[in-house]
């Protein structure tokens, strides 16, 4: 429950926005918001610290650790959720919060690629973004769930005469073969995997090619993926052995 009284300034505001897709790394909120030019980082992290303890004792954000992750880690409550969502009239059910500690990591980095590309959309301008649907958010709309499968992130992209819509899936190595060829068959966009390893792209192309599968799939390394915007990004594919970029229609 929310602290009574508790004065939000513009920026805690926005550092709460920052954890809407889910959880973030200590680092990334001071990256965006207290590490300025010609500043001491030694005090600016301090100024961190006292406005994160301050949400955290207000109800809004908690704290998380994990052994895969060196830093803290932290995400909204339920409360700070209810929070962000009414102030930027968001729903409810598009705000991540309920977060599951086993999880922690594949959340992270979907949480990592929400916010890229949502950066790359509104303040780099690559793209027009038209709506970033959460897996939460997916689940929510769809009251028979057996059999079904929800994509990381469904994103859809505004092109030249159409909505482009791609269903990402953040894949760790950990789904099996059975489940990865499931997920592909039933989303309904073009599909976008962002996986860990060289190694796991090449047998992710290699279930794509012993099933089958007709619909072109893009498959790309993390690494890959970071180090340039969506579009701009060269994708393996399960239809070609050349690297291509998407196209947006």
């Amino acid at each position: 429950m929310t602290r009574p009284g508790l004065y939000l300034q513009p920026r805690d505001h926005a550092i709460l926005n920052h954890q809407r897709f889910g959880p973030v790394p200590q680092s990334s909120i001071f990256n965006t918001f207290f590490n300025t030019a010609n500043a001491n980082i030694k005090t600016r992290w301090g100024t961190m610290t006292r406005r994160l303890k301050m949400l955290e004792n207000g109800g809004l954000v908690k704290r998380l650790t994990s052994p895969d992750w060196k830093e803290t880690i932290y995400v909204l409550t339920q409360d700070g959720a209810l929070k962000v969502a009414a102030r930027h009239g968001y729903d409810i059910n598009n705000v991540f919060y309920n977060v599951n500690p086993k999880n922690i990591e594949h959340d992270l980095i979907v949480s990592a690629v929400a916010r890229k590309i949502k950066k790359e959309a509104t303040q780099q301008k690559h793209y027009k973004l038209a709506n970033i649907q959460l897996e939460c958010a997916q689940r929510s709309a769809i009251k028979q769930q057996k059999g079904a499968y929800f994509s990381d992130l469904k994103v859809n992209l505004i092109g030249p005469t159409a909505l482009n819509e791609f269903d990402i899936e953040v894949d760790r190595g950990t789904v099996s073969r059975r489940d990865i060829i499931g997920k592909i068959l039933f989303f309904s966009g073009t599909v976008l995997v962002v996986t860990n390893t060289k190694l796991r792209l090449a047998l992710i192309l290699r279930y794509m090619e012993f099933e089958n599968i007709e619909e072109k799939v893009y498959v790309i390394t993390m690494e890959e993926f970071f180090k340039n915007a969506l579009v701009d990004c060269q994708w393996h594919t399960n239809r070609s052995d050349n690297l291509e970029k998407l196209s947006l229609i």
